[in-house]
């Protein structure tokens, strides 16, 4: 497993800051590290998405480990991940997105709700698959999604 994505699974917890005014993005994240959060998410919606991200992941090294998420192109995952990026995370499968995460060695997780998604997410080099929009489907869709 990279460190990246082990540094994920560590953690048990990715933080997603969506909405979060862009002057507070460093103070919310250290807040987060302070509390034992170590993987932190900000969406592709934030203005200035790439030169945000860039800062925040500039102001931490090692200690969080930052991504971006709600990606839907390749173009936005590409210039996230040259800003500082680590990790990119798709509501919906996106096999460019995928393949251009791969590309650059960053961990990539699209989002999927059905078995054949997750399938084809896993074959088009996903390291791990998010189950979207999960609250609409709830513990036993995930339970029959894990037996296959």
């Amino acid at each position: 497993m990279n460190e990246t994505l082990s540094q994920i699974v560590d953690s048990g917890v990715v933080a997603v800051l969506r909405g979060v005014p862009a002057d507070q993005l460093i103070e919310i994240t250290e807040a987060l590290r302070e509390g034992g959060v170590t993987a932190v998410e900000i969406t592709a919606d934030t203005p200035d998405v790439a030169e945000k991200l860039g800062e925040v992941a500039g102001s931490f090294d090692d200690e969080v480990v930052v991504g971006t998420g709600t990606v839907l192109d390749s173009e936005t995952a590409r210039a996230t991940l040259m800003a500082g990026a680590e990790f990119v995370v798709s509501p919906s499968l996106h096999e460019d997105v995928i393949e251009t995460c791969n590309r650059y060695g960053a961990v990539t997780a699209p989002g999927v709700m059905t078995p054949t998604e997750a399938i084809r997410g896993y074959e088009a080099g996903a390291d791990f698959v998010k189950v979207f929009p999960a609250k609409t489907v709830g513990p036993d869709h995930l339970g029959a999604m894990k037996g296959p």
